[in-house]
This record gives C-alpha cells, sequence and structure tokens, in this order.
C-alpha cells in the first residue's frame, strides 16, 4: 500500500495485523451522528458525521461517507470524507478516496485518481497562532445617540413608504427604546 522503501509510512494493514491496541469496525450498513473517541485502531465503512479522535490508525473503507473533523496517527481513505483531517504521521488518499476539507499531517500520499478539494500543510502548521480578540466593555453614549438619530431617520422613512400615519411621539418611543437597549447592552457588558 505505501510501497517498499523503508522511509514509508507503516501499511495500515500491517498495524491492524501486527496487533496494535484494539481495532474497532463500524459496518457499511451502520450511521452515527456524535463524536467518536477510540483508543487503537479503527476500520470505517460506514456513515458518520461528527468528530472521530483515535490514538491509533484509521482505515476508511470504500463505501464509506464521512462528514466529521478526523484526528488519528495514520489514515487511509478510499471513501468519502468532508472535513478536516489531522494524521500525526500520515495519510494516504486511495484511487476511489474523496476528500473535501484541510489536511495536516507529516506525510502525503495521493494515488492517482483520488479527489482532493481543500488545502495540506505540515502538520506543525496546523498549530495556529492565538486569536486576537477585542473587547468592548461599555458603548459610549455618543455612539448610541448616533444609532438612535440614524434609527429615527429610517423609522421616519419605513413609516413614509409604507403609507402608515403616525405622530412624533411614536417615533420618540422608538427612539426611546433604541437608547434604552443600547444602554441596557453597555451596562450588561460593564459587569463582564
Amino acid at each position: 500500500m505505501w510501497g517498499k522503501n523503508s522511509s514509508s509510512p507503516k501499511s495500515l494493514a500491517s498495524a491492524f495485523q501486527s496487533g496494535a491496541g484494539e481495532t474497532t469496525y463500524i459496518a457499511a450498513e451502520s450511521e452515527f451522528t456524535g463524536n467518536i473517541t477510540l483508543k487503537g485502531n479503527a476500520r470505517i465503512d460506514g456513515q458518520i458525521e461528527g468528530v472521530i479522535t483515535l490514538t491509533g490508525d484509521l482505515v476508511i473503507g470504500p463505501s464509506a461517507v464521512i462528514k466529521a473533523t478526523i484526528q488519528a496517527n495514520t489514515i487511509s481513505i478510499s471513501g468519502e470524507v468532508r472535513g478536516d483531517i489531522t494524521a500525526s504521521e500520515s495519510l494516504e488518499l486511495c484511487s476511489s478516496a474523496r476528500l473535501y476539507g484541510n489536511i495536516y499531517t507529516q506525510q502525503l500520499k495521493i494515488d492517482q485518481g483520488a479527489q482532493f478539494i481543500g488545502s495540506s500543510r505540515l502538520l506543525g502548521d496546523a498549530v495556529e497562532e492565538p486569536a486576537h480578540e477585542c473587547v468592548v466593555n461599555s458603548v459610549p453614549e455618543s455612539i448610541v445617540d448616533s444609532i438612535a438619530a440614524g434609527a429615527e431617520e429610517a423609522i421616519e422613512e419605513h413609516l413614509e413608504e409604507a403609507d402608515c400615519e403616525t405622530s412624533d411621539s411614536t417615533i420618540t418611543n422608538i427612539v426611546s427604546h433604541t437608547k434604552a437597549v443600547g444602554s441596557a447592552r453597555s451596562s450588561r457588558s460593564k459587569r463582564k
């Protein structure tokens, strides 16, 4: 499967035969939605939607249809996968594989005929820098007033287009409500 070169990743078939942990099998007729966390190896021929996490190796058979984020040591895909994949050692896309998602792995093999739409990166690139977070603790009264003024104009235009008769007090009440909502949001964010 991987060739005979000693620098190639290990064959999944040999990993299963060598008894490297327990092997879980999900048959072609099986359907599962949710998170799967397994110790050992697995072969999936069924349909899964969710998150798949393995401590061992994973074989995705030709009848498998998976919509999941997948994480395992070594992964071999012959079926359809929609989701991001992290293979700590290697990933193989067999000729019948259809992968729609991003790949993070140390070694990648794509057989002729395999379909892959996404991006691939070395595993080290999968670690993202922390996101910069912007926290707003309060909304200045001047911004609330600007929003309310803009709301007043928009309300007047909308009521005119809809041929609604209204008084200035109705518009004033709507603008006051807008200011109250803005002030309430501002005070809630100050408490956090």
